[in-house]
């Protein structure tokens, strides 16, 4: 990015829960997926919020 003029910084760790590898899948049938990984789901939906922008000169 610095070849742009932009500045590119460290980014900061990703979300790594521990317990989201711990699932059990079995017998959970009637489980709302979807309400369940909500967070998961709302930083993928949101990752064009971390794209990087610069004005034009």
């Amino acid at each position: 990015m610095r070849q742009f003029g932009m500045v590119q910084v460290v980014p900061t760790n990703c979300a790594y829960d521990a317990q989201l590898h711990r699932i059990e899948l079995r017998g959970h049938h009637h489980e709302n997926w979807v309400t369940f990984h909500a967070s998961y789901i709302n930083m993928w939906e949101n990752r064009g919020d971390t794209i990087a922008t610069k004005e034009a000169k």
